[in-house]
């Protein structure tokens, strides 16, 4: 298997200096901009497999970003990447093969937060909150099954931390799909 080409996009230059020092580390190929203004232009599109987008990509960026890079490579993956799970969700969708077992992750905070997602089949999963305070900080909010078809856990928001929020959801074969936690 030839190795996936990998993009990463983020916001603070120190942030994806430590990241693609980290990924190269763990044996795989990625560049990386924090110049979104000017990323079109930079990278071509068709030259990646594979584009990681940071946490600290605000949801309009994030789409924006998403939507060019598609038009340009409808194949193109994208992955949310939360700073902590990077490395280990950069690894996993660079070596998949198969479809993904969870889709669709979608959050909203109305009371408490509802993570709402898809699974190709009934697994076990494992979901945590993160959010950064002077270190990445990280708790497991729920651990069981999960049926097939779509999900929805509701989860107290008195365990979100402050300042931006992530879900991350884990299943035992390394699967990782991560997000913003949207308010």
């Amino acid at each position: 298997m030839t190795s996936k080409r990998i993009l990463l996009l983020g916001k603070r230059p120190d942030v994806m200096e430590q990241l693609l020092r980290q990924v190269h580390e763990a044996g795989l190929q990625a560049q990386g901009s924090t110049d979104l203004a000017t990323v079109h232009q930079a990278f071509n599109a068709r030259d990646f497999d594979l584009i990681g987008l940071g946490g600290g990509l605000e949801q309009p960026e994030r789409h924006l970003l998403t939507a060019e890079f598609r038009r340009r490579n409808p194949t193109v993956a994208v992955v949310d990447l939360v700073a902590p799970l990077a490395v280990a969700q950069l690894r996993y969708h660079a070596q998949k093969q198969a479809k993904p077992l969870l889709s669709d992750l979608q959050t909203s905070v109305p009371a408490d937060v509802e993570i709402r997602f898809s699974a190709t089949e009934a697994c076990a999963l494992e979901a945590s909150f993160y959010y950064y305070g002077p270190q990445p900080v990280a708790q497991v909010v729920f651990a069981g099954a999960v049926p097939s078809g779509a999900n929805t856990l509701v989860i107290s928001k008195a365990l979100l931390g402050p300042g931006p929020n992530f879900v991350a959801l884990k299943t035992k074969a390394g699967e990782i799909l991560a997000g913003r936690v949207q308010s």
